[in-house]
């Protein structure tokens, strides 16, 4: 097993919580902390913000809507992806305002990120199982996640080895070997394993943490979106 300083959980979310959900904001933090590599971003508060924000990640950029009371935020509008100009920003962050008054909705601000490199995506999921404690699951990520319903999961914490094995689990790779190269296979099963770690020191009885996708190309592999829920 890889040798790990437990995390702070306490140091990012305060004790005694009751049912939350946090956005992809607080997720990055998290992640971030815990030295898990993460496509930068930031939230902004203002059109003036976005505007400075898309500069500073670097074009292009991915807008996406922050609001706990969103659950579907592709589907409700709020995602706008491969932005190159600073025209699209103000234009985006003008229809995200709009479609928020539209449907009464109170936005917490909006996720100004830059657009990850990767042909391929993955969820990597974790919460913590009433019979068998923290359980660590990989998957088809991004839009095919509902639609392959192909993921594999294991007892916390996993190292590399058996995160490579589990990868072998899914269907799509046994299908099609070629899905993930060697290196990307490398590279998501070094996350998988530093991510279930993570999860294994959560301090939560019902939580579930999950970061989907994870885009992956030949020399990175970055988080791209992230939910964490207390239940």
């Amino acid at each position: 097993m890889q040798e790990h300083t437990a995390f702070d959980w306490n140091a990012h979310i305060p004790p005694g919580l009751g049912h939350r959900i946090f956005t992809e904001d607080r997720v990055a933090a998290i992640l971030t902390a815990a030295h898990l590599p993460v496509a930068p971003g930031h939230r902004a508060r203002s059109e003036t913000e976005a505007l400075a924000f898309a500069t500073e990640v670097d074009f292009p950029v991915a807008m996406k809507a922050l609001s706990p009371a969103i659950t579907h935020r592709a589907a409700a509008g709020f995602v706008a992806l491969d932005l190159r100009t600073a025209d699209d920003v103000a234009r985006t962050w003008r229809t995200f305002t709009a479609r928020a008054a539209e449907l009464h909705v109170e936005l917490d601000g909006v996720w100004v990120q830059h657009m990850a490199a990767g042909n391929r995506e993955l969820l990597v999921t974790a919460l913590r199982d009433a019979q068998f404690g923290v359980i660590v699951g990989c998957g088809v990520g991004g839009g095919m996640t509902e639609v392959v319903d192909d993921v594999a999961f294991a007892r916390a914490p996993v190292d590399t080895g058996d995160a490579l094995e589990l990868l072998g689990e899914l269907r799509t790779l046994r299908q099609h070997p070629g899905f993930l190269t060697a290196t990307q296979r490398r590279l998501a099963a070094d996350f998988i394993a530093h991510f279930s770690m993570l999860a294994a020191d959560a301090p939560w009885d019902h939580f579930t943490l999950e970061v989907n996708p994870l885009k992956l190309d030949e020399t990175t592999a970055a988080a791209v979106d992230g939910l964490l829920i207390l239940d």
